[in-house]
């Protein structure tokens, strides 16, 4: 077995205490000695000081072409926050742990320490948001099944999907030999994909650097979003679909008003036109 150490960062807003708390209960209540995590405060996007940051360091223009959306501020805090973490780990571990504060623990959660010490892969995915169970979303592991021949540790299963989609980052492992070429990375140019989109990532490596990162899914998962916790993110896409559409049914009720204007116009033009004929 490859002689691993392990650091455990949970991102969390300086604010919430509670989920914090309900974090270090379940933490506590497992056998998983080997695994220390700490907090990390993540980027509050509510912040002004923050805002200011991300509107440096986050090209909102680049991630809108490759999403088709507008991406909302707290996505990007959320992956600028991820990226400050992978910055203060690159010295420190063998393996980076990272999960959130509204993650909810498999009590196996310990296997994992196993599994990182007999596997290769530079990513190792074992969490999953909005997942209703610890087996994951059923349309996804349908959609993007698992290779042929899995990796085995007792029930649980760890190789590459066919395909790719984004889990969220509730919970995952990244190899610290791959941190140095993210940050390289994000030292050349801004960061414009969402936390949780490693296939970017792993091209944008794989183009500068030469070096293909390798991810692995694990099955069931060790750590899913508790969905009984309010999520800040999906929060502020709702509250950003709603503006963006009271913003179209502002613009339609702009040019709405001012087709009405133009048809009044041109019929009074109709008018004085019909009347200026007459009296000659």
């Amino acid at each position: 077995m490859k002689n691993i150490q392990y650091k455990g960062f949970v991102l969390s807003l300086q604010k919430d205490e509670l989920r914090r708390k309900n974090f270090y209960q379940q933490v506590s209540s497992l056998d998983s000695n080997h695994i220390q995590f700490e907090t990390f405060y993540a980027i509050d996007a509510k912040k002004d000081e923050d805002k200011a940051y991300i509107d440096e360091h986050f090209d909102f223009a680049k991630a809108k072409k490759l999403y088709g959306r507008d991406v909302s501020y707290g996505e990007a805090a959320c992956s600028l926050s991820h990226i400050k973490i992978y910055e203060q780990a690159l010295s420190q571990q063998s393996y980076l742990i990272v999960c959130e504060d509204d993650a909810k623990f498999n009590k196996d959660f310990p296997k994992l320490e196993r599994i990182l010490k007999q596997s290769d892969f530079d990513i190792i995915i074992f969490g999953e948001s909005k997942a209703p169970s610890f087996k994951g979303s059923r349309k996804y592991r349908l959609a993007y099944p698992l290779q042929f021949k899995p990796y085995r540790f007792g029930n649980y299963k760890l190789g590459c999907i066919y395909g790719f989609y984004t889990p969220g980052t509730v919970g995952y492992a990244i190899n610290v030999n791959v941190l140095k070429y993210i940050i390289q990375l994000v030292q050349k140019t801004k960061v414009y994909w969402l936390a949780d989109d490693f296939q970017e990532i792993i091209n944008q490596v794989n183009d500068e650097y030469n070096y293909k990162i390798s991810i692995a899914h694990l099955f069931p998962r060790l750590v899913i979003e508790d969905l009984s916790i309010q999520s800040h993110l999906e929060t502020e896409r709702v509250q950003l679909q709603k503006q963006i559409a009271n913003n179209n049914l502002s613009l339609f009720a702009y040019l709405k008003h001012n087709i009405s204007l133009l048809k009044a116009y041109l019929k009074k033009r109709h008018i004085a036109y019909n009347d200026a004929r007459k009296t000659k």
